[in-house]
């Protein structure tokens, strides 16, 4: 049940920070739920399972919020 909790606020943290950048750029609601969705996943992390887990899944998440960015950035998603 833990990690389905992660995992549903990973995307939907991942989904509002998409939207804020592709949809509806420049309103900030979007792009701040979805980083604090994306922060509580990882207090929840360190909360139910430790810190070595917490750890690696915060960098995780970083990697693939920053990948996520770039790429649909460098492509153009938009138009």
């Amino acid at each position: 049940m833990e990690f389905l909790t992660l995992f549903f606020l990973l995307v939907i943290g991942l989904i509002l920070i998409l939207i804020e950048i592709l949809f509806i750029p420049g309103t900030t609601i979007f792009g701040i739920f979805g980083i604090l969705a994306i922060f509580y996943s990882d207090y929840l992390s360190f909360q139910y399972f430790g810190s070595e887990f917490a750890i690696v899944y915060s960098i995780a998440n970083s990697i693939l919020v920053l990948f996520i960015v770039i790429y649909s950035l460098k492509t153009n998603t938009w138009k």
